[in-house]
């Protein structure tokens, strides 16, 4: 392999390598805002909004379990009406509300368990 080329490999790849370590601290720091969720008639503090074929799904509402929180899930599998009503774009979404019933926080995907530990510790 000449120099020339290795050199334009090592660059290339240094490049990649930075370009998806900006994306991960981006991803981490991102804050999406909270949506207009319409949860009327859906009970709980914490709501996990999911779908039964969702493996994403499935290791957050073991997290939940394994942290002991009481959480109301909301499937897909409910009834699409109802599902449209709410705004729900993606699954799993983890909704914690305040003591008034206003989202003190909203987490879509698999939290880390520091910020889910936060985010159900919230009033």
């Amino acid at each position: 392999m000449s120099s020339e080329l290795l050199v334009r490999t090592v660059v290339v790849v240094a490049i990649v390598g930075l370009a998806l370590a900006l994306a991960l601290v981006a991803r981490r720091f991102h804050r999406r805002p909270l949506g207009e969720l319409d949860l009327r008639g859906i009970d709980g503090r914490i709501v996990l909004f999911a779908d039964p074929a969702c493996a994403s799904c499935d290791r957050v509402r073991a997290m939940l379990r394994g942290e002991g929180v009481d959480f109301v899930e909301v499937s897909y599998e409910q009834g699409s009406p109802r599902w449209e009503r709410t705004g729900v774009q993606e699954v799993p979404l983890l909704v914690v509300r305040r003591g008034d019933g206003a989202p003190a926080a909203q987490i879509a995907g698999i939290p880390g368990i520091r910020r889910l530990r936060r985010a159900v510790r919230r009033e």
